[in-house]
């Protein structure tokens, strides 16, 4: 099964390590889509063509995938785009809070599961996958 890494890319520190980490430490059966791989969109935030481009190829990696862990540990208009466009698919989306901090009611509406220890996360993948 497929899961898409959502996560402030720009105007994050490091948008790469943290998805880089998760790709060997996933459940059997996981495998990660990282959003950094197919193109990162750092210096071309008012280039509309890149913008477009890069906005295509994130929705169609997240179609094709079987759930969604977004990092939100700090405000990004992608990751909540994401989020919704998971969400209005149907895919389950997995809102990774560290520090069980606070997420508010529009990401509470549009999570299957609120989670801030990613032990806990790959424990709620292996019973999706259970259930595939």
């Amino acid at each position: 099964m497929k899961l898409y890494l959502a996560g402030a890319i720009q105007n994050a520190s490091d948008p790469i390590t943290w998805r880089r980490s998760l790709t060997s430490k996933m459940p059997e059966g996981w495998e990660v889509v990282d959003p950094t791989q197919i193109e990162l969109f750092v210096g071309e935030e008012d280039n509309e063509e890149a913008a477009r481009r890069i906005v295509t190829n994130d929705f169609n990696a997240i179609r094709k995938c079987d759930a969604v862990l977004a990092l939100v540990n700090i405000a990004s208009w992608g990751t909540g785009m994401e989020i919704l466009f998971a969400y209005q698919l149907r895919i389950p989306v997995i809102i990774w809070s560290p520090n069980n901090k606070p997420v508010g009611p529009w990401l509470q509406f549009h999570s299957t599961v609120i989670l801030s220890e990613f032990a806990d996360i790959k424990v709620f993948l292996r019973n999706l996958l259970a259930k595939a």
